[in-house]
């Protein structure tokens, strides 16, 4: 499954008291923890993945949770840099095994989520021979991820 997949996912709660769609969908590292949803009256409430019962076609689950304040929302359209500057791409979408982020799509290649740094940019870290010890990544890396 996709991220964007996700997305156009139909989201229930087990007794039918409440349905909707998702908007966000927030993660801890290369977990999805949380998928932020409105209702039919755009009303905002939050689902904790662990609370899913079901996600074949449709969301199933159990009761709403409160929205965590530090998480970070995934988002297609983000741009992609390598740890030496280089712009990769963009993100177009993410690759998940059930909610664990397994990859992203940048510009037609896959790249491992878990040696992608994600904020407002990301930043691609090759552990394939790499200088990692240049002042100049760390500082790239600082200035663009706040890390």
């Amino acid at each position: 499954m996709t991220l964007n997949e996700l997305y156009r996912m139909k989201v229930e709660r087990m007794d039918g008291r409440r349905s909707g769609y998702v908007l966000r969908a927030l993660a801890e590292g290369t977990d999805i923890r949380t998928l932020v949803c409105a209702d039919e009256d755009e009303r905002e409430f939050a689902i904790d993945t662990d609370k899913i019962i079901n996600s074949d076609g449709r969301i199933v689950y159990e009761r709403e949770c409160p929205k965590p304040a530090r998480r970070n929302a995934l988002r297609a359209g983000t741009a992609c840099f390598d740890e030496r500057g280089k712009f990769l791409g963009m993100i177009n979408d993410y690759n998940l095994n059930r909610f664990r982020v397994v990859s992203a799509n940048v510009s037609g290649r896959k790249l491992p989520f878990d040696r992608l740094r994600v904020k407002d940019v990301a930043v691609f870290c090759d552990r394939t021979g790499a200088p990692t010890a240049l002042a100049a990544k760390d500082m790239f890396l600082s200035a663009i991820v706040g890390e």
